[in-house]
């Protein structure tokens, strides 16, 4: 037909003097027609070469390639066992291969020696047959079923020459395998899809033809394909130690529709024993020369490559086999796998208050390469061990080469409250007179029972050092002198207060301003200082009159000697009562030497 279908512009019988049905037509790259179906005539027309020219009983799968104008069969071949074959798909994949499927009631339907299954399971089968495109071949064959009836009813393939079987089920026991949908039968007839991976069929990454990379649809939380990696020479390992991805044999591609922090693309082989896969990012490669965003080369027939993926940016998978081995392999992509990169946080609080000993250690597992550390505080960045924190709030976010991220969620270090000691004297305005002993307590926040010890310096103006560590003390400071005590918690915190200790040497002493030579009452009886032990020792008392005459004079006697000091007599006689001039000259206990004058009166 023409394109409006007004237009009848070809059309052709085919048969012998049987029936004969087509049930499946495609085109080839060339736009030949090529045709498959049944007959039950022997004298279906076949052609000279093909796989097989004769027909071979009841109902036998013919396909016929016609010229696009349907005036020459160009090839045409049957395919069959003794009893009823039947076909109803047919696909020509890129490379030119041909595939059929349908049913069979034969048990010597032709099968080939690598076949999933050689044998007949049921009254009828599903066959799954590849030729060559010339027809002359007959490249693979198998039978698919179970022990009921099943039949296939159409067939697809995608570009990595993978084959997918529709059609339906009565037998319980039909083949199930990888991860399906349902792997139970549900009663009476269930509809099936069959897969069989084809190998090597998309030869490089070439999105636009028909050898181009398969699309992964990976939305859900895990994709899942089977892949088969043909045999080929092994390409170098190139820069960065990846190998030629040239010489991959199937290509994938997959578009995340959000960003990923990390997902997981692992192989698992039984054939390939060296998987080897590289991942490129963004514009699919088109020469030797492009450098993959990250790659590996497996072991024992398994592999796993971690990495962050962006949304909406396209990753193409180079598969190969390090060794050139051809085998199947399984392809898994994990949008949140287990062993991604995790990211374990140690954190300790700060142990007093502003100690900005906050503690923070990471410790990252499952990670590739270099791992780059991202906090919220610039000055941390690249650190995955912090002791010297203040309180604050902390993330950090963490990255491998691959992109990989695991986060934190906020880390909050807190401090305990602070601790405080209360140093204090026992004396107003913290003056001790120079020799005089004080007394001077600490005053904590905590309880006792909270407190691990307490120091007071300096030593030397305890008035017991060997007792340094009680709340309380005695000081006997000799100069002005700041005093320290430290208290320390059991936890280690630690609080210091201090008091200025200040020392007076304005020493009282008495020096009476009258005295009577005739007092019944000796300390009145005498002129002359009265004091403490502050005064060490008179060196003078000198009287005068108030004439400048010396009348009496005492040296170096003690404060205490009720003998010294004048009594009012110049060699042996009473002089007149009056106003009499002294001059005085101390000498205290801390070294100092002091002088005082005046005036005294006598009295009679």
């Amino acid at each position: 037909f023409n394109n409006d279908l007004s237009r009848l512009t070809s059309a052709t019988f085919i048969g012998g003097d049987n029936f004969e049905e087509s049930h499946a037509i495609t085109l080839d790259s060339s736009h030949n027609v090529f045709i498959a179906g049944y007959t039950g005539s022997s004298e279906y027309p076949s052609t000279a070469g093909v796989y097989d020219a004769t027909f071979n009983g009841n109902h036998d799968v013919v396909i016929t390639k016609l010229s696009n104008d349907l005036a020459h069969i160009l090839a045409s071949t049957f395919v069959g066992g003794t009893e009823d074959d039947d076909c109803y798909g047919l696909v020509i994949e890129g490379a030119e291969n041909v595939f059929i499927t349908g049913i069979s009631f034969s048990t010597d339907y032709p099968t080939s020696s690598n076949a999933f299954d050689t044998s007949h399971n049921g009254e009828r089968d599903i066959f799954f047959s590849r030729l060559s495109f010339d027809l002359r071949e007959l490249l693979e064959s198998t039978y698919l079923g179970g022990a009921d009836n099943d039949w296939a009813l159409d067939l697809a393939i995608d570009q990595a020459g993978s084959v997918f079987i529709g059609g339906g089920t009565y037998s319980g026991d039909f083949p199930i395998q990888g991860s399906p949908y349902d792997d139970s039968h549900n009663e009476r007839e269930d509809a099936i899809v069959a897969k069989i991976v084809g190998c090597g069929v998309n030869d490089f990454c070439d999105p636009t033809t028909a050898f181009g990379s398969v699309f992964l649809d990976i939305a859900q939380d895990s994709a899942y394909t089977q892949g088969c990696s043909a045999s080929a020479s092994p390409g170098p390992i190139g820069e960065g130690g990846c190998f030629d991805f040239s010489a991959a044999t199937v290509w994938y591609r997959f578009t995340p529709e959000i960003s990923r922090e990390c997902i997981k693309i692992a192989i698992s082989s039984e054939e390939l024993a060296q998987p080897q896969l590289a991942v490129f990012a963004g514009d699919c490669p088109t020469k030797a020369s492009s450098l993959p965003f990250t790659c590996a080369i497996g072991a024992a027939g398994e592999l796993a490559i971690h990495m962050g993926v962006e949304a909406e940016l396209t990753y193409y998978l180079a598969v190969s086999d390090a060794g050139g081995a051809e085998g199947y392999f399984d392809l898994v992509i994990e949008h949140s796998p287990a062993d991604a990169l995790a990211l374990e946080v140690t954190a300790s609080n700060l142990q007093c208050f502003e100690s900005q000993d906050g503690i923070i250690e990471l410790a990252v597992s499952n990670g590739t390469g270099f791992i780059t550390y991202d906090w919220n505080v610039d000055s941390l960045d690249g650190h995955s061990a912090l002791r010297t924190l203040p309180i604050g709030q902390y993330q950090v976010s963490v990255s491998d080469e691959n992109n990989c991220i695991a986060q934190t969620d906020t880390i909050t270090l807190t401090q305990p409250d602070q601790i405080f000691v209360d140093a204090r004297l026992a004396v107003e305005d913290n003056i001790i007179l120079y020799g005089d002993t004080t007394v001077a307590t600490a005053r904590p926040s905590i309880n006792e029972q909270a407190i691990a010890r307490i120091i007071w310096t300096p030593p030397y103006v305890l008035a017991d050092n060997e007792q340094n560590e009680l709340l309380t003390q005695a000081v006997a400071p000799l100069a002005n002198e700041w005093l320290y005590v430290l208290m320390e918690d059991t936890t280690g915190c630690i609080a210091i207060d201090s008091t200025l200790m200040i020392v007076s040497t304005q020493f009282p002493f008495y020096l009476p301003n009258a005295f009577n030579p005739r007092s019944s009452h000796p300390e009145n009886a005498r002129f002359r200082p009265l004091g403490t032990e502050k005064i060490q020792n008179v060196n003078f008392l000198r009287i005068f009159d108030r004439w400048g005459t010396l009348v009496y004079e005492g040296r170096d006697f003690s404060i205490y000697d009720q003998s010294m000091g004048w009594d009012g007599t110049l060699n042996g006689t009473l002089l007149e009562p009056g106003v009499y001039l002294y001059i005085l000259e101390l000498s205290f206990i801390n070294g100092a030497v002091r002088q005082y004058s005046g005036e005294v009166t006598m009295m009679r």
